[in-house]
């Protein structure tokens, strides 16, 4: 390796130390690296940059998506169709997605019972029981990446239980 792509190179591993990217945005963090500086290395001089941090397993999308959806459902509980639709957009393949989904077995019900808590906890019983905080809070689970039919089962469900 060149000078240019070492100095690339020591760039991408301060990106990575301190979070974990999806190959995608490496690339796109690498790209505007090379341009910011008159295109210190050629396509085919970054191509080599990205075949060794794959080599050394410093970049992976499977990983990357496991990590993410750890992280989401620990830090606020959001619905699969969420994750999915930001592991989307961050270059992920759907089936890496899919695998990855499939091994939390997420128990959407639930997730959806966690959020829906933390939202109500400050909303009073006879606030609860309006029409119109009623589509918020669905509306609020739905953003969330929940099935509606979840979102209305679970709202329903907590209404029950406060005997509303």
């Amino acid at each position: 390796m060149n000078k240019n792509q070492l100095k690339i190179l020591n760039y991408t591993y301060s990106l990575l130390t301190r979070r974990r990217y999806s190959i995608r945005e490496i690339i796109k963090k690498i790209d505007n690296y090379n341009t910011k500086y008159s295109n210190l290395c050629s396509e085919s001089e970054l191509e080599e940059i990205l075949v060794s941090l794959k080599t050394a397993n410093l970049i992976n999308d499977n990983d990357y998506a496991y990590f993410f959806i750890d992280s989401q459902i620990r830090s606020k509980p959001v619905g699969t169709l969420k994750i999915k639709q930001k592991l989307y957009q961050k270059g992920i393949d759907q089936e890496v997605i899919q695998a990855n989904l499939n091994k939390f077995a997420l128990n959407e019900y639930e997730l959806a019972e966690k959020l829906l808590n933390k939202k109500i906890k400050n909303i009073s019983n006879n606030k609860l029981s309006s029409e119109k905080t009623k589509l918020k809070i669905i509306r609020y689970l739905s953003n969330n990446g929940f099935p509606i039919s979840i979102a209305l089962k679970v709202f329903n469900q907590k209404l029950q239980e406060l005997s509303l």
